[in-house]
């Protein structure tokens, strides 16, 4: 899958990523996201997701070692409200600071009537 892909730079530290990923196979109702997170220790920080400006906490993993530096967060979204196109953000907070890595889908028929996917 392709996405529109919006990031908004941090300086949380050099070494942190945030990297959304989904699984091309659902259930046909919703449409899973995974966010994770490297270079920050999980207890240490907050991971939220926005859906089009609506939070929502999604579920949380994070190794049983806290010297793992990261964190995963995953969520479903509506496949209605995705195909709409709608703004999903994943948001890290951290000593104060956000940074935040924002996928939505675009959809346009190509030639042969067929949705696709484009960035």
């Amino acid at each position: 899958l392709s996405y529109k892909k919006k990031e908004t730079p941090g300086n949380i530290t050099e070494s942190t990523t945030i990297k959304i990923f989904s699984s091309p196979e659902s259930d046909g109702s919703s449409v899973p996201l995974l966010c994770l997170v490297s270079g920050l220790v999980p207890s240490q920080v907050r991971v939220f997701w926005l859906i089009n400006g609506r939070e929502e906490s999604g579920r949380i993993e994070s190794p049983c070692d806290s010297a793992k530096e990261f964190i995963r967060n995953q969520i479903l979204v509506q496949a209605e409200e995705w195909d709409r196109g709608a703004e999903c953000t994943c948001v890290v907070e951290f000593g104060g600071q956000n940074i935040t890595k924002t996928v939505e889908k675009l959809a346009f028929k190509s030639w042969n009537g067929l949705h696709s996917l484009q960035t």
